[in-house]
């Protein structure tokens, strides 16, 4: 019988999706070969020392757990089991302004709710909420639509279906204007707009769409 040869797949960076990408493909019986242009894998999420002091090189913290998750349960185990433990931040962080003041950015909607009254009224919380369900719109639909899919031609991108689907994420409109619409104080814009730095983006420049890094932190919180 004719020996069926074994099918091939080069992955292009040993960072976290690399090596997520890497073994899943193994897994399905890719022979797969990792190129990495760095001595070490992990790409931001990785670290380096200098004289005894530990450094991060990219995020101090863990967003969207559940995506984690699914990486390990591909591959036919657990965080647990691979004697993981994320740790939930109680609070998530603090955003100091230059005249002193300070916003606490956390999962209880009652800590919220006080420090969003206090800058914006009674309204400002109704906004906030009105704030959420969009960006948990952008989260979904993103997660659903794109980071699940795997597109193979151009013209994916181009049906009427998913075309209607990526103008319901405001791909055409900046987190900053977005947020306009729902924060009236340029503090609280501020607060609900810097986290596209974390892409090394503007907020003024940055899609709407991101909105969903801010969203999961609060509806999910952090992990570290």
């Amino acid at each position: 019988m004719e020996k069926i040869p074994q099918k091939k797949a080069v992955v292009v960076g040993a960072g976290a999706g690399g090596i997520a990408t890497a073994a899943r493909l193994a897994k399905a019986g890719f022979s797969v070969t990792v190129l990495e242009k760095n001595s070490f894998t992990g790409g931001r999420c990785s670290l380096f020392t200098h004289e005894g002091h530990r450094f991060d090189q990219g995020p101090s913290l863990l967003l969207l757990p559940k995506l984690f998750r699914e990486v390990f349960f591909d591959l036919d185990t657990t965080l647990e089991a691979e004697g993981v433990e994320l740790l939930r931040c109680p609070t998530n962080y603090k955003v100091w302004f230059a005249d002193g003041e300070d916003f606490e950015l956390t999962t209880d909607l009652a800590r919220m709710k006080t420090q969003i009254e206090r800058w914006e009224g009674k309204d400002g919380f109704v906004r906030y909420l009105s704030w959420l369900r969009e960006a948990h719109a952008h989260y979904e639909l993103s997660v659903a639509q794109v980071l699940s899919r795997n597109f193979t031609s151009i013209w994916q991108l181009a049906a009427p279906k998913f075309v209607l689907t990526g103008l319901k994420i405001h791909p055409l409109h900046t987190i900053w204007n977005r947020a306009r619409i729902y924060f009236w104080s340029e503090r609280l814009r501020r607060v609900f707009t810097f986290a596209t730095m974390y892409m090394g983006m503007s907020p003024f420049k940055a899609p709407a769409t991101y909105s969903l890094l801010q969203y999961t932190e609060l509806a999910e919180g952090i992990c570290a």
